[in-house]
């Protein structure tokens, strides 16, 4: 990883009415995507803090893309689907702007929400598919 201070990416994202309501109650909860879905419901800026001091070496979950992109002035961050967040706040800025501004954090394993998450996850991917299926 190239990256040693810590970034602000910004993405611009449309929800349907229901995934936005679902995301206005997750303040402080996790949030995975495995990706992005647009629509053109309600506009959604995504506010991405990551802080590469904090994440994982064996888990390296975003990189700078610069010299890969057709538009290297561009500065994209490319981050992997699957990546968890934890959503810090969510603001609407006026009431004229139709557009939220939602502040996600980079999250990795050291995160004991997430820690407790992923072993729930690993136990239940383990089980007998037998015993699965009769619950």
């Amino acid at each position: 990883m190239r990256i040693g201070k810590k970034l602000k990416a910004h993405r611009g994202q449309g929800l349907s009415k229901q995934e936005f309501q679902q995301l206005t109650n997750t303040k402080d909860e996790l949030l995975s995507c495995n990706n992005f879905l647009s629509t053109n419901t309600i506009g959604v800026l995504f506010i991405i803090t990551i802080n590469p001091k904090k994440i994982s070496a064996k888990t390296t979950l975003f990189d700078l893309i610069n010299e890969y992109s057709t538009i290297p002035q561009k500065q994209e961050i490319l981050v992997t689907m699957h990546t968890v967040f934890r959503v810090v706040d969510m603001k609407h800025p006026s009431s004229n702007s139709r557009r939220w501004k939602i502040k996600l954090m980079l999250k990795d394993d050291k995160d004991s929400q997430l820690a407790v998450l992923s072993r729930r996850m690993k136990e239940e991917i383990d089980d007998k598919g037998w015993y699965r299926m009769g619950k």
